[in-house]
């Protein structure tokens, strides 16, 4: 984190002496200089007689928390030195422990001010300096935090205790108040009189100084007002220079904002749930309390919706008061509209839920919900829930034990498939339910794939809409095809036609293989043309794993003239002429026995054209067409040396080689 840091003191009168910032207005300026100075501040202890005061800008995103000094060793009295620190509080992502803060004030030497023209850095590591381990007692301190966050009553309240006790009691009490509160407000750790600004008094200021009608803040208030709870919370973690509440405000500080009722709904609910971890019979009331306060609080679905969420997440629901509380507090509370159904993944929780426990453990809530009239969709979610997915126990007991009526429910409700434990009731009873699935297709179904994989395990002949729905709700479906026919196993061939149809998925798949089987280069032999724009646009990385592809004997041709055109159709490299290479030697001999045949139309496209009369002589078109490609792409001659097993083969393509590069001299 960085921070800014100006200095102002004496020379030839009050003033700013260093700054590691040029970005403050005249305004900004003229507050800093005025509230660096000496605010008569004596320490009723023997110390430094320090003091901070905190306060914003008005015209820049920095809020200033400044250390002043007595500057004793100036002739002029009255003198003093201060270190402020500009920090942009709204614009901080996470936590910012104020209290380091401290460790950063350097109190100047004369005349050396170099160190405040820097601005610091503030590290995730960086550790605290302990100032104080305790407070004086302060039993009223709840009651001045009602005073000031919910009455917006300035407070001057006396401290005698040691001014750098004090200076930490103000840090700590900016830990614990939200950011966007904080940057409104303006704090003062010890003065001699009541400090203000532009007319406006600051909102905590502290003095050692007691006056009429100053109350002490070690003090035991009396008064008739009743003080919310949540303020002794927040009290207690001050003086204890507590971090828990302080991270838990900061966590949610921009869905607090200046709201004090919002403040205190994170700080109750907190403390409401915290309490959660003792098993107790208050419990759920405890909780539809807690229900209670963030929708008062918050009665729209989006206002609070982060805290609303961390609170109800299934981590702390399991972990504080159970599932069973959430689920069924969830449906019956009357402030249902303050919570968003589909962030708190509500029916996904009850199914999950549900499937765990034997029906025996919720036939109670489901009676309780029955007799509920609240009109509360949470309520429909649960029994939904219940009908779509059946607990694993029951489900495979109604397919073992009760195969027909599992059927009948199957056909009549689309609801009794949406699961995946029928997915594993063995080939028969999966074929029979395949039927009925697609028949009914459940909404929003959840296990596509697993389906998919299951369907192409067992090789059922899925008919078109089958596949076509498959293939809407699992986009890589061609992929999955792929894997099945790569380990060699057998699949029918409206699963075949599917990737047929969609022969780019196909190439791209190649691309993430390491090795394919006899089965797939078949079937890229049969659907992809090695001259089409298509592979044209493909990157060379999709064909590496053709270089060691296996082939059937009977296609040992066709795999060969795939590979010399696809050499001369994908981007000339190294990859491109490994391919050339593994095809010419099958294509050059079966040139030589003359059984070549229709191929040789396209693979004489990418020879030389021959001179009149020579027609006849494909081989040495075929030298040529090398010769010419070891030239064209600038390889070494000696490339043909080895290039096929048969050195009669190489021993010609090395003098039509030479030829060439005579030629071209």
């Amino acid at each position: 984190m960085k921070i800014e840091q100006v200095l102002h003191g004496y020379s030839d009168g009050h003033q700013l002496l260093a700054s590691s910032t040029t970005a403050l207005s005249l305004s900004d300026r003229r507050k800093m200089a005025l509230l660096s100075d000496w605010n008569e501040y004596v320490s009723a202890q023997e110390d430094d007689s320090s003091y901070l005061m905190c306060y914003p800008l008005p015209d820049s995103p920095y809020y200033v928390v400044a250390k002043t000094w007595y500057a004793d060793e100036k002739e002029r009295p009255g003198c003093v030195w201060t270190h402020s620190l500009l920090i942009d509080i709204l614009g901080q992502t996470s936590f910012f422990d104020y209290e380091l803060l401290y460790s950063l004030f350097r109190r100047p030497k004369e005349g050396d001010y170099g160190f405040y023209e820097n601005a610091l850095e503030i590290g995730e590591n960086a550790q605290r300096e302990l100032i104080s381990g305790e407070y004086d007692a302060m039993p009223s301190l709840d009651y001045w935090l009602w005073q000031m966050l919910a009455n917006k009553v300035p407070l001057m309240l006396t401290y005698q205790g040691n001014s750098l006790k004090s200076q930490q009691l103000v840090l700590s009490l900016m830990n614990h108040i939200p950011k966007a509160m904080l940057r409104g407000m303006s704090l003062c750790s010890g003065t001699g009189r009541l400090m203000k600004y532009d007319g406006a008094v600051f909102d905590f200021q502290l003095t050692s100084e007691a006056r009429r009608n100053i109350p002490k803040l070690n003090g035991r208030v009396s008064n008739d007002d009743k003080v919310e709870g949540w303020y002794k919370t927040i009290a207690d973690s001050i003086v204890q220079d507590g971090i828990d509440i302080p991270m838990l405000i900061n966590r949610f500080s921009d869905e607090i904002g200046i709201r004090n009722d919002a403040l205190g709904a994170v700080v109750l609910v907190f403390s409401l749930v915290d309490r959660l971890k003792e098993p107790g019979d208050g419990n759920e009331q405890k909780f539809q309390l807690a229900l209670r306060i963030m929708a008062t609080a918050f009665p729209e679905k989006e206002q609070g919706k982060r805290f609303k969420s961390v609170i109800l997440a299934e981590s702390v629901s399991r972990y504080f008061f159970g599932e069973d509380v959430f689920v069924y507090q969830m449906s019956v509370t009357k402030y249902w509209e303050a919570f968003d159904y589909e962030k708190l993944n509500f029916a996904i929780r009850a199914r999950a839920y549900f499937k765990s426990h034997q029906i025996s453990e919720f036939t109670s809530m489901l009676e309780g919900l029955l007799e509920c009239k609240e009109d509360n969709p949470y309520k429909q979610a649960v029994f939904d829930s219940v009908d779509i997915e059946y607990n694993q126990l029951q489900v495979e007991n109604l397919i073992d034990e009760h195969w027909k009526l599992f059927c009948c429910l199957a056909q009549k409700n689309d609801k009794a498939l949406n699961n995946d434990f029928w997915l594993n009731t063995g080939k028969e009873k999966f074929t029979e339910l395949v039927g009925y699935f697609f028949k009914k297709l459940p909404q929003e179904y959840l296990y596509w794939r697993p389906l998919l994989e299951k369907m192409l395990e067992y090789n059922y002949a899925a008919d078109t809409f089958q596949i076509e729905t498959l293939s809407s709700h699992v986009s890589d479906m061609s992929a999955e095809i792929l894997f099945e026919l790569n380990e060699g196993h057998y699949l029918n061939s409206g699963w075949v036609g599917y990737c047929k149809r969609n022969p780019l998925s196909i190439i791209e798949w190649l691309g993430g293989q390491g090795t394919v089987s006899k089965q797939i280069v078949s079937l890229v032999l049969d659907v992809i043309d090695p001259e089409s724009e298509m592979v044209k646009r493909s990157e060379n990385t999709k064909w590496r794993v053709l270089q060691s592809a296996p082939v059937e004997l009977g296609a040992k041709l066709d795999f060969a003239v795939f590979l010399f055109l696809l050499s001369y159709n994908i981007e000339k490299d190294e990859l491109a002429f490994s391919l050339y290479r593994r095809a010419f030697q099958t294509i050059y001999e079966a040139t030589e026995k003359s059984q070549i045949g229709y191929y040789w139309r396209r693979i004489s496209a990418y020879c030389p054209r021959p001179f009149l009369g020579l027609e006849w002589d494909k081989c040495e078109l075929l030298r040529k067409g090398f010769a010419n490609r070891v030239y064209d792409e600038e390889r070494n001659i000696g490339t043909a040396r080895n290039f096929t097993t048969e050195k009669r083969i190489n021993k010609k393509l090395l003098k039509a080689t030479v030829r060439k590069f005579e030629e071209e001299r």
